[in-house]
């Protein structure tokens, strides 16, 4: 099966740090992916070149058979590609639903002269807009918190209202970075049974995490990075399991 995502060598330097060292790897198409590591290992980095935050200094990305090497940053929503952030970048004084809502405006295929006059034809994509929002969260289960400002939410709840806005274009490809950090033992439960619902509804996911019950409970497959390059890949038992791995995480030069 062709992968959905396929980065081929790919190098990014800052001054002379090497954050991503000649990274090659494949995602295949409805498939939970994890990319581990410790702090420093260029995971997050490699999150910024796939999603068009960073140009690679070198090497190929392919996505769902198109390279993306020249893609502006507002073409990767278009091609159904969409990411989290390690920090919460939420409308904080805007309430859940207007936050879901406002996910949609990449995708809004309305000139300025409509935004301008408010023709009929605006009226009725943000009456549709508003009504794909509300059936999100709806099926999320949080139809109950559409009226809620989100500076007085939990902080669980908005790293999931995060990814539901995420998915107002419909990602082929959802990139999810720390979706469990700052969450207690009961959130990182549920965000298990969420992810899971997410690959349900079609979604590939790659996720960065450092919660390694998450990791090895939720992955079909596993990369390693350390220091920039790729130290192994396998599925979670494999990792579990490589010597390579326990030295990274528990080893004497940590």
């Amino acid at each position: 099966m062709e992968p959905i995502l396929k980065i081929e060598n790919v190098c990014k330097s800052f001054g002379g740090l090497k954050a991503v060292n000649e990274v090659s790897l494949e995602i295949p198409k409805g498939a939970i992916v994890s990319l581990i590591g410790p702090n420093g290992a260029g995971k997050t980095t490699l999150f910024n070149i796939i999603t068009g935050f960073y140009h690679a200094d070198s090497g190929e990305i392919f996505f769902d058979g198109r390279k993306t090497n020249d893609f502006k940053i507002y073409d990767y929503v278009k091609v159904g590609m969409a990411r989290t952030f390690q920090n919460v970048r939420i409308f904080k004084e805007l309430t859940v639903l207007e936050n879901v809502i406002a996910g949609f405006q990449g995708i809004d295929p309305t000139g300025p002269l409509s935004i301008l006059f408010n023709t009929k034809k605006k009226k009725w994509i943000e009456a549709e807009m508003r009504k794909k929002a509300e059936d999100l969260l709806r099926e999320f289960g949080y139809e109950s918190y559409a009226q809620d400002k989100c500076k007085n939410l939990p902080y669980g709840i908005q790293k999931k209202l995060e990814i539901i806005r995420a998915l107002t274009c419909d990602p082929k490809l959802l990139l999810l970075d720390e979706p469990a950090a700052g969450l207690n033992s009961q959130e990182s439960i549920e965000l298990r049974g969420y992810i899971s619902a997410l690959r349900e509804r079609g979604h590939t996911i790659v996720l960065i995490e450092h919660d390694m019950k998450l990791v090895m409970d939720i992955s079909d497959y596993v990369y390693v990075m350390d220091y920039g390059m790729l130290l192994t890949k396998g599925t979670p038992e494999e990792v579990r399991t490589n010597p390579k791995v326990i030295e990274v995480y528990m080893g004497k030069r940590r």
